[in-house]
């Protein structure tokens, strides 16, 4: 076996030009009729009989496939080995046929374990937002927490609608089709001018009165565009949600101790909210940018392997939010997916590889870090974790003993926990600029803004 040839290709890939002599492939050749002498079968001859040259002259083109796919076998391994390469998948080949007498000339396609020139990755220059957590803002989540013990009650009959109020109507378009129906709002909920409780000003539970309601010629609902209604309206029911007061027993309900210990609860909760999202944008960006200055050579391999990953868990998704199982859209393409999205499927297909080839390039990165500082999970890093698990799936300790045995089950947690170990080396070693302070709902604004660009 002779290398002819090396060629370094995009992404991770190399072409080796690979020559077998004819005197080896002579050989294989008489290993191989000699297997097809045992086996065939010809009128007139015992099996394992057959003269050789009537064999050779028979079975010349299944006996050279033979040949071929079997020297291209030993010889790639025998070439990747003294290359010293590492292939991520099996090599795929280029040769146009092979004659007996001749030399087996082939290209064999290596795909190798993706690589990574990594860029500066400390003291990497980012910016990160910062919050004032306000008393208005713990306020609003100890309401926010109200609103799950409130309880509804119908107002007295003869009680004029008020704004906040939910009004059960029961109507009838006199002029269109005179058919009674019932109808339930919220007054002033609805910011559509239109809307019947927009119209319901002074009335009471159990009045009942004729409305008239003119609508525009391009009104959203197309039935009633450009027509005006009579509408014959009565004021059914009207509740009200009554939020119940705030004191310690309402905490203690809400399995706080007191209403100071609900405050402080809450405060830590939005304490963490903030932090957690403000630091988390803060480490994508450190990666984000490290990425920018890294180069990278990844094999078209592993990006379909990724788009194939990221697509599956759209479906899934997808399925959860419709109501659907996840074997409903198992089956589904592309196309369809993209469809449902709203998007053109080149579109889609685009935003799957991006999403892929960043998804690679951070795992790269990672990677990377973990190898050069050394990073590695102790024992009792592993011990604290599994632990911790059993006790947030209020699992058995013993269990959980028997599931840390396994060497699996550690390299995946391991796996994981020098992952974060990373992003916390990379985070700890940037540098960061603490922007000015914003509210709550001012950094909360500021990400709905971003979501619509």
């Amino acid at each position: 076996m002779n290398i002819i040839n090396e060629k370094k290709l995009e992404n991770a890939t190399i072409e080796l030009e690979i020559e077998v002599p004819a005197e080896r492939v002579e050989e294989e050749f008489k290993v191989v009729f000699k297997k097809i002498q045992q086996t065939a079968k010809i009128d007139g001859f015992r099996k394992g009989k057959v003269p050789l040259p009537m064999l050779e002259a028979r079975y010349s083109g299944y006996a050279s496939e033979e040949v071929a796919e079997s020297l291209i076998k030993s010889t790639v391994g025998d070439a990747i080995k003294e290359k010293e390469l590492n292939p991520i998948a099996v090599p795929s080949y280029e040769f146009n046929g092979l004659n007996r007498g001749e030399a087996l000339r082939f290209k064999a396609i290596v795909e190798l374990f993706p690589n990574i020139n990594i860029g500066n990755y400390k003291g990497v220059p980012i910016e990160e937002r910062t919050c004032n957590i306000q008393d208005s803002d713990v306020e609003k989540e100890i309401e926010n927490l109200r609103t799950h013990f409130k309880k509804t009650a119908a107002k007295p009959e003869g009680t004029e609608l008020q704004h906040g109020d939910m009004v059960k109507l029961r109507y009838v378009k006199l002029n269109i089709d005179n058919v009674e129906r019932t109808y339930s709002a919220v007054i002033g909920e609805d910011a559509d001018e239109y809307a019947i409780e927009q119209h319901l000003g002074g009335m009471k539970s159990g009045e009942e009165k004729e409305i008239s309601i003119t609508y525009p010629a391009d009104y959203v609902q197309t039935d009633l565009a450009g027509k005006e209604v009579l509408y014959k309206v009565k004021v059914e029911e009207i509740t009200r949600d009554e939020l119940p007061e705030l004191n310690d027993d309402l905490a203690r309900e809400a399995q706080f101790e007191s209403v100071e210990d609900m405050r402080n609860k809450a405060r830590e909760l939005i304490t963490h909210f903030v932090d957690g999202k403000t630091r988390g944008e803060a480490k994508s960006s450190v990666i984000n940018k490290i990425i920018l200055e890294s180069a990278f050579e990844i094999p078209e391999t592993v990006i379909k392997a990724e788009i194939d990953s990221i697509f599956k868990k759209e479906k899934e998704r997808m399925a959860e939010r419709m109501g659907y199982t996840s074997d409903s859209v198992e089956n589904y393409t592309v196309e369809d997916v993209a469809a449902i999205a709203g998007l053109y499927p080149d579109e889609y297909s685009s935003h799957l590889r991006v999403q892929a080839e960043n998804s690679v390039k951070v795992m790269l990165v990672i990677s990377e870090i973990v190898k050069k500082e050394n990073l590695k999970v102790s024992d009792e890093e592993y011990r604290e974790y599994v632990l911790k698990q059993a006790e947030e799936f209020g699992r058995d300790i013993e269990e959980f003993e028997e599931i840390m045995a396994n060497s699996d089950f550690r390299k995946n947690v391991e796996k994981e926990l020098t992952f974060n170990q990373a992003i916390d080396f990379l985070y700890d070693n940037a540098a960061i600029t603490k922007l000015p302070p914003v509210t709550v709902e001012e950094l909360l604004k500021q990400d709905r803004q971003e979501r619509m660009e």
